[in-house]
């Protein structure tokens, strides 16, 4: 999960000229008959959109730009805070949608869609800041309208020749693809394909009418209408950069109101590209290699079977090769088959296990599909073709469906097998009001806009982990589902709130005119760092993010003649500054007073006369009074409930105050006894008067700690050059190989381990053979010795030494003694080199263990 490094920065905060880039123009709220407000329920808005660090507001029905590396270098020094962008849209702007290459814009309100040619960045940030006015065309002008069925979504294509296809789907289930060209007005009016969902559920061949409803056209009643009311929609991959391949990019997921999600697939303009760097069709043959080894394996080879259908699609699509003009990247483009149709089949409603409670009183309100590129792209035959694919080290090797409900809560799906092209279909129903946006940080991670906060879910806990288990070479087929359960029970994703809405309850939208709340939209760039804005009315919520590659700058001590001390410190063990939300003071202490618009609007003929003179009582002048005094009465109610949170901040604020200053009390306690200064506040007398305090006694202390390191450095460096190797067990050569086997054969020999397997005449000359002679012969001769000690002693006691020595024995005694010596220092010199030998052959087993 990221770390919050802090929250709105001050060059966004009130006061500055980057807050008024998200001012909202000041609205009456709606009367109803009663002559009471009418407050909606929040809904989420995509009216904030980015182009690197430019960013797109909508503010009622015009567009503002500014440039956030701006405001954040410049801050309050800035003119002018963003340039208005006039355009020709009538309606409030729910959403604003950058094309794949960055020139179009999809401006929507509630139903309809406007295309607005952008200017570059140059032109923008001109110095002349007067109100541009941008070329804008209708889309759909006979369809998209307001006696027609509410957006539900509006996507650029993947795949869209030159970025200028666009896919809207509407709440009545209606899929139109339109592809648009600016010099050609008649491209904005009719959509290249027009799809009803209700039919395509329901078609039994690839002739059938699948055309969506025109105004005349008669529409009688149908229980799809309820089951098929769309919530979102999205595609599998976001773009064709992104290194998606395979289906994917072309498949559209359709998730309704009711629980239900669909897919289509695949969904295709007349042209579509894929932007590669090699010379051959990469994307063409990713797909031929899926079918033919599906193909091959299909025992249904009937002409309607699927498999027989993609291999027809793939045989008729025609490939070329090209350079884009514009954006000077090379693409593969294509041409959408006529075999077996434009039309693909709709594949659904697919099974969630477990299943979502149709019962329940929710909704689907979002879907998003995280399919990054897998680690080993599937590869043609030929692997000199195609270099193997760099990969996202973090990225999963199955699609995960992410669908949100109205009540709340996420639900988390696997794809395991992967939608393929189909044609012919079927459907049902979901809802809106969570909204998803992709984290620029990590292919697993995503954010969610509700409207009391922003949400960050992170799937990186498990999903590596189970991306693992099932590309495992070693996994085996009877284990793999156990095996997945166990991981599926014990493993949860992790989800942190970023942003809070209701720390108080003035921010909560409570009037048309600032009753909803953005979707956030999150930035990684050098200048801005992880960024996330979200605005809820006219005020902006923002976070920064600590970077996911970030880590703590270590001391590195591994040269022995560094002096530095190694300290290694864990992230989560330093004592870090705990970020808090910046204070918004309540827009209540900010908005104009409504008495002066409620003059004007009660001053009608017969009580503009009332107004100006004294107060008489009648039925008119109670009927005024009461009015005003409702009105008032209102306001008054918002200005204390804003000094009531006021007084409540700073209550907080002191007992927040409060506990730094004990901390930093307790960090100062810390401090002097680790640097002796608590020791020098009284007199000492003796060696006590002499000890070191404060800078001296520290540096005593770390003098000390370096010669300690500098003499474990030495003896590690000794025995590390006693072992011969730093970083463990070395490879042994051919040499050392034959002098192991040579010293084992020594080992032998001494020890006389193979002494049975030898003639009795060798094994005499074993070197054990003749130590065991040696030392049979020392033991006779000691004996012997001893005996014939003890024979001359008693006669010499007797007086019969020398008679008896030349009598019986008649051997001197110094030639005895010398050969006595002579046996003894033979003997030693045997042990000797024995024990040696003994000793090197302990020390050789003990380097190779």
């Amino acid at each position: 999960m990221p770390r919050v490094l802090s929250y709105l920065p001050p060059w966004l905060s009130r006061g500055q000229p980057g807050f008024e880039l998200f001012a909202q123009p000041q609205k009456s709220p709606r009367k109803v008959a009663n002559g009471t407000s009418n407050d909606e329920t929040p809904t989420a808005r995509r009216s904030v959109a980015h182009r690197g660090n430019e960013i797109f507001v909508a503010s009622g029905n015009e567009l503002r730009w500014a440039s956030l590396a701006t405001l954040k270098d410049q801050g309050a020094s800035i003119t002018n805070a963003y340039r208005t962008l006039k355009l020709n849209v009538s309606g409030q702007i729910s959403q604003i949608i950058l094309s794949p290459n960055e020139d179009y814009m999809a401006i929507c309100t509630s139903h309809t869609v406007h295309i607005a040619v952008l200017p570059d960045s140059h032109h923008l940030a001109a110095a002349d800041n007067t109100p541009l006015k941008l070329k804008t065309f209708h889309l759909g002008p006979t369809v998209h309208v307001l006696d027609h069925a509410a957006l539900a979504s509006v996507l650029w294509h993947p795949l869209g020749h030159h970025g200028r296809c666009l896919v809207t789907v509407t709440t009545d289930a209606n899929v139109r693809l339109w592809e648009f060209n600016k010099d050609n007005r008649v491209s904005f009016s009719e959509p290249e394909l027009a799809i009803d969902l209700k039919k395509l559920a329901t078609g039994v061949n690839s002739m059938d009418d699948f055309r969506a409803s025109r105004i005349n056209d008669k529409t009688g009643y149908s229980p799809d209408s309820f089951e098929l009311e769309v919530a979102s929609a999205c595609f599998g991959s976001p773009s064709s950069r992104s290194g998606g391949r395979g289906w994917s990019p072309m498949t559209l997921w359709v998730a309704m109101k009711a629980g239900d999600i669909y897919a289509l697939c695949p969904l295709l303009p007349r042209k579509w590209q894929y932007i590669t760097d090699r010379e051959t069709p990469l994307y063409l043959h990713s797909l031929e290699i899926q079918v033919q080894a599906k193909s091959a394996d299909d025992e249904d080879n009937t002409p309607d079977s699927a498999y027989t259908q993609q291999s027809e699609w793939l045989e008729a699509l025609d490939f070329a090769l090209e350079e884009d003009r514009l954006t000077g990247d090379r693409v593969e483009l294509y041409t959408r088959p006529s075999r077996p149709g434009p039309v693909p089949k709709l594949q659904g409603p697919f099974y969630l296990d477990p299943e979502i409670d149709s019962d329940a009183d929710f909704e689907i309100t979002d879907i998003l599909v995280l399919e990054p590129p897998v680690e080993n792209p599937v590869m043609p035959a030929d692997e000199d073709m195609f270099e193997e694919m760099p990969a996202h080290e973090d990225s999963p090797a199955l699609p995960v469906i992410c669908i949100t409900t109205s009540a709340g809560l996420l639900h988390v799906c696997l794809n395991f097998e992967s939608v393929e092209g189909h044609w012919l279909p079927r459907e049902r129903k979901p809802a809106s009001t969570l909204k998803f946006t992709t984290d620029p940080a990590s292919p697993t991670s995503f954010f969610i806009s509700h409207e009391f906060g922003v949400f960050h879910v992170s799937l990186s806990p498990w999903l590596p982990a189970l991306q693992d288990e099932l590309l495992s070479l070693e996994a085996q087929e009877h284990t793999t589902e156990l095996r997945i359960d166990a991981l599926m029970s014990s493993s949860t994703g992790t989800v942190q709130q970023l942003i809070d809405y209701g720390n108080d309850a003035y921010l909560h939208p409570t009037n048309s005119a600032n009753n909803f709340f953005t979707s956030c939209i999150a930035i990684a760039s050098p200048s801005l760092g992880h960024f996330v804005l979200s605005t809820t009315g006219p005020i902006p919520h923002a976070v920064i993010l600590e970077p996911p590659t970030s880590s703590l700058t270590h001391i590195d001590a591994s040269s022995p003649t560094d002096t530095n001390i190694p300290f290694t410190y864990p992230p989560e063990t330093l004592e870090t500054p705990q970020p808090w939300p910046v204070y918004q003071p309540p827009p209540s202490l900010f908005s104009q007073s409504t008495i002066p618009s409620f003059l004007v609007r009660e001053a009608h003929a017969r009580h503009r006369q009332t107004l100006q003179s004294e107060i008489r009582l009648s039925t008119a002048t109670l009927e005024l009074l009461g009015k005003a005094h409702r009105e008032i009465a209102a306001e008054t109610q918002r200005l204390g409930v804003a000094a009531s949170s006021l007084f409540t901040r700073c209550q907080w604020l002191q007992n927040e105050l409060r506990d730094q200053i004990r901390k930093a009390g307790d960090v100062a306690g810390i401090v002097d006894e680790v640097t002796g200064g608590d020791e020098g506040g009284y007199d000492a007398v003796g060696a006590e008067a002499q000890g070191k305090v404060g800078k001296e006694r520290i540096e005593e202390r770390l003098e000390g700690v370096r010669a300690k390191q500098r003499k474990l450095i030495e003896r590690t460096e000794k025995v590390r050059a006693k072992l011969g190797s730093e970083s463990g067990r070395r490879v042994v050569s051919e040499k050392e190989r034959a002098w192991f086997a040579e010293v084992e054969k020594l080992k032998a020999t001494i020890l006389d381990q193979d002494a049975e397997d030898l003639d009795p005449e060798e094994a005499k000359l074993l070197p054990a053979r003749r130590l065991q002679a040696v030392k049979e012969l020392k033991d006779e001769y000691v004996a012997l010795a001893k005996e014939l000690q003890s024979e001359l002693k008693d006669r010499v006691d007797e007086g019969e030494r020398r008679v008896i020595g030349e009598q019986e024995f008649r051997v001197p005694s110094g030639y005895r003694e010398n050969k006595v010596r002579v046996v003894m220092e033979l003997l030693a010199r045997e042990e000797a080199m024995v024990e040696g030998v003994v000793g090197r052959l302990r020390r050789l087993n003990g380097a190779n263990a």
